[in-house]
């Protein structure tokens, strides 16, 4: 049997059959070989069969890389969205974590603001009642209404009040 060209019978290239004898006419003279008539009335001999079970399974080993390489591309775009998702959740827990930092300190400076207004208000309240005292205090030698000309320790501090709540221009 030569390589050099193919001898197909029922579809199968029989050229590199053992059992084919290119040199016998008829292929009956020998009983373990066989000739192109014996070969065409024998489409399922075991060379025939085997060749086309061999060419299932390339086409079958075909497809499977196929399938595979299908699978391995999508496994590796699998593999890049679950990096790219698993860089997006760090950045959003970093951001997190700087806005958890950032309420904190505006809860603290909150606080702080509500402590200052709370004694503000303290103290405001604690002027209103000196002022009060005060006025109820001031002494007999006041002109009234205008102010004290002789400076009296009592308008001073009405004034220093004023001033300290506001109502007054220095």
């Amino acid at each position: 049997m030569t390589d050099k060209e193919q001898i197909i019978c029922h579809g199968v290239d029989v050229s590199k059959c053992d059992r084919l004898n290119l040199n016998s006419a008829y292929g009956w003279d020998d009983p373990d070989m066989c000739s192109i008539p014996c070969c065409n009335n024998a489409p399922n001999c075991l060379f025939k069969q085997l060749a086309r079970v061999n060419e299932e399974l390339q086409l079958a080993e075909q497809l499977i890389n196929g399938i595979l390489k299908t699978l391995n591309l999508k496994a590796y775009d699998y593999k890049a969205d679950q990096n790219k998702i698993l860089t997006e959740i760090k950045a959003f827990k970093q951001e997190r974590r700087e806005l958890e930092i950032k309420n904190v300190t505006l809860q603290n400076r909150y606080q702080q603001v509500a402590g200052a207004t709370t004694e503000a208000a303290r103290y405001r309240k604690a002027l209103e009642e000196i002022e009060e005292v005060l006025k109820d205090e001031i002494c007999e030698e006041c002109p009234g209404e205008g102010g004290c000309k002789g400076g009296c320790k009592e308008h001073q501090c009405l004034d220093i009040i004023n001033k300290a709540k506001g109502e007054m221009d220095e």
